[in-house]
Formats: C-alpha cells, sequence, structure tokens
C-alpha cells in the first residue's frame, strides 16, 4: 500500500511540474496573457525568427546580405547581449519582419505594445512636419492604412520623438510623447489603447509620456489588406537604393497583446547599459574580393567626403559625412575612424549628429580640423539648419559654420 501511494504522489508530483513547466514563460503559457506575437530575438544564428506566442509560424527575417554578391552569404546581425539572452541589431536598410494580413490583423477594444529598443540614429524629416500631420514615422512595427484610418504604428520621428498612431475607422489618432528616445541606449516603450475606457497611453521607461482622451467604446480597425512590419514603415518613401524609414539599432524583447497593459505591466526591470560593439554595425567587407586590404572606410551605409584628419595623442583620426541608417545620401553626420598608424582603421562613434536646439539640426557638411594655442584639436564644420528663412544673412542656402 505504501508503495502504491508513493507511486500516486510521484506521478501528480511529475503532472504538476508539467503543469508548471507550460506556465514559465514558453510559448504555450502566452496565450493565456493576451499575447498575440512575442518575437523575443534570442535565435543567434540563422535567418528566422520564431514567435514564442505560438500564435504564429517562424517569419524570415529580410537582410540584404543573407544571400550576398562576391562574399559569403551572412546571417543577420544578432547580438548576444540584450535583456533576456541575446537580440537582432536592425541595419537601417535592409532588417525587417513581416506578417501576412491573414496571419495576423491587430483589431478590437484593447491592445497593447511592449519593447525594448535602442536606435542607433533618427532620420531626418521636415520640420514642420509633425504640426501639419506630414510626419513620416520610422517604424518600431506597425499595420496600418492611415488613409483609411485602419490599424496601428508605433514609430518616432527625428530625434526619436516617439509617437503611437492608432486607426478606428472613423478616426486617426496620433499621440505624441513629451520626451524623446535616447539613441545608443536601450529605451522600454509600452503603448496602450484602452477603446472601452476612452484612453490611449504611451509609457517610456515606466513613466507617463504620453495620453490621449477618445471616444469611450472605441475599437482599432483592422488594416485587412496590410502586413505586420517589425522594423520597417510599409507606406514610407522608397529610393533605388532601398525605403526610407527603416529602424537602425537593436530591439528586444517586443510583445503585441489583445488587452490593455496597467501601469504597472509598464515599469521595467533595471535598465541596463549597452556597449559600442553591442549597436555598431558589423564589418562585413573582410570577405568581399574587390575591398582594398589597407583602406580606412566604414563598416556599411553611405559615406563621401573625407573631412579633418588629425593626430592627438596618438592616434590619427579621420573624420567623414556619412549617413548611418542607410545606403543613400541623407541623415548626414559625421563618422569617425582612428588609427595607430594610419593602415589599421576602426570605426568609432559618430563624431558629431543632428541634434535638437543645436547649432546643427539638420545634417552636418563640409569642415577641417585645427589646433588652438593649447594644443587642443577643434573640428569646423558646417551645419544644416531647416529652419532658417531662406536666404537670410546665416543661411545660404541653409548653412551655418561652427567649431567644437
Amino acid at each position: 500500500m505504501a508503495k502504491r501511494k508513493s507511486f500516486v504522489l510521484m506521478l501528480l508530483a511529475l503532472c504538476l511540474s508539467l503543469l508548471c513547466g507550460c506556465g514559465g514563460g514558453t510559448a504555450d503559457s502566452s496565450k493565456d496573457n493576451g499575447l498575440l506575437l512575442y518575437l523575443s530575438f534570442d535565435e543567434g544564428i540563422g535567418a528566422k525568427v520564431e514567435d514564442r506566442s505560438g500564435h504564429l509560424d517562424t517569419a524570415d527575417v529580410s537582410y540584404q546580405y543573407t544571400h550576398a554578391v562576391y562574399m559569403e552569404d551572412q546571417d543577420p546581425q544578432w547580438r548576444g547581449s540584450g535583456i533576456e539572452n541575446g537580440s537582432l541589431l536592425f541595419d537601417g536598410a535592409s532588417t525587417y519582419i513581416s506578417y501576412k494580413a491573414e496571419e495576423i490583423a491587430v483589431a478590437g477594444p484593447e491592445f497593447s505594445v511592449s519593447i525594448w529598443a535602442a536606435p542607433r540614429a533618427f532620420e531626418w524629416d521636415d520640420p514642420e512636419a509633425a504640426a501639419n500631420g506630414r510626419a513620416n514615422l520610422t517604424a518600431i512595427v506597425g499595420q496600418y492604412n492611415k488613409d483609411k484610418k485602419q490599424g496601428f504604428l508605433l514609430g518616432y520621428e527625428r530625434y526619436g520623438r516617439l509617437c503611437f498612431e492608432v486607426g478606428t475607422g472613423d478616426d486617426w489618432y496620433a499621440v505624441w510623447a513629451d520626451r524623446n528616445l535616447s539613441s545608443y541606449a536601450l529605451n522600454y516603450i509600452t503603448a496602450v489603447f484602452d477603446g472601452g475606457n476612452g484612453k490611449i497611453t504611451v509609457y517610456l521607461n515606466g513613466t507617463l509620456a504620453a495620453e490621449r482622451d477618445i471616444p469611450a467604446g472605441s475599437e482599432i480597425s483592422p488594416a485587412d489588406r496590410e502586413r505586420l512590419m517589425v522594423g520597417k514603415n510599409a507606406h514610407a518613401g522608397q529610393i533605388a537604393a532601398g525605403a526610407y524609414n527603416m529602424f537602425c539599432g537593436m530591439m528586444d524583447e517586443l510583445k503585441l497583446y489583445s488587452r490593455a497593459l496597467t501601469r504597472d505591466e509598464a515599469q521595467p526591470p533595471a535598465i541596463p547599459e549597452i556597449n559600442y560593439d553591442d549597436i555598431s554595425l558589423e564589418n562585413i567587407l573582410t570577405g568581399d574580393e574587390f575591398k582594398t586590404q589597407f583602406h580606412g572606410g566604414p563598416y556599411q551605409h553611405w559615406m563621401n567626403e573625407p573631412h579633418a584628419t588629425v593626430y592627438y595623442n596618438g592616434t590619427y583620426h579621420l573624420f567623414f559625412q556619412q549617413n548611418i541608417v542607410g545606403t543613400y545620401w541623407r541623415n548626414i553626420c559625421w563618422g569617425h575612424l582612428v588609427s595607430p598608424d594610419l593602415v589599421r582603421w576602426k570605426p568609432v562613434r559618430e563624431a558629431i549628429t543632428a541634434t535638437e536646439n543645436s547649432v546643427v539640426p539638420d545634417g552636418v557638411w563640409s569642415g577641417n580640423a585645427a589646433y588652438d594655442v593649447n594644443g587642443v584639436p577643434l573640428l569646423f564644420f558646417t551645419a544644416g539648419n531647416d529652419s532658417l528663412p531662406a536666404f537670410s544673412p546665416c543661411r545660404f542656402p541653409h548653412n551655418v559654420q561652427d567649431a567644437q
């Protein structure tokens, strides 16, 4: 009898352990808490991403060098660091994930998004675009048709101004955060649509960043002819070399819910710091048979006009105009190369970028370097400012000079 009782207890314990295992963050457990999609970005290898909610099939990660020419095929840029296990670096030009509308169409009275995002750069946009309703958001995740007032889009405009947009079929609501995302740093974003209570809310790093009242009883109208896209704005402008408004930087732990998250659920754990190497683009040119072996240059994306070679404290510095979010001329900053010997060059974090409320809000152009009377290097550069009136004394047509 004792042996039979012991066996029954062991069987019950085994059943309980199996049940508990199903609730510990696995795919099946997510069906109980309203998860529609959960991308952990922990794959670390290959060009596929798994939906850990268990609802959707494994999806492709689009990446322009997966089937490269003149070099070996390469995986998307997975990172070992992140909030949990790994993460994925989006290159700003080709990396994105998409699902057909038949697989998922966001709709209904409640919806939430949570995501860890570390943008590397922010794209240029017309300074008056947001005020005039013409802002082109760089997409974090979205599935929308603005003309039909359907779906949703979570993204940001110039300088990282965060925005959550939602369509109810009758209205299109744009909810702007009262602060910007930080570049080269992890940001925890939670956006909540609560139609029953008539609220749209955005939290940034656990604090309320935007809130808007809408008619109680509102519902998201499904954009059922549109793909759900991660890292790419499906309705952005296209150019010969790619597309605008694609996310450039690191993403981790993306979750979509069919319910309204609470304020407590929008609180992140401690926000970890990230290293430059985690968010910088990899050197994909080492296997290119046409790449010269001793030649300074950025690892990826557009560059032109090297400037301001200077030697300081045992290191050579070279600066150049670069678009760090794409393979086309736009969003120009000053890239930065360092070398101990003028032979081995390594890119480091950009020296000058367009910055809100500064002398350089809209692009960094030609310049040079010199030493001051104390031997400290100074960078002289041409700063773009599209807010200046045309042909004003300090605009020709939109440039001013500055030194740092």
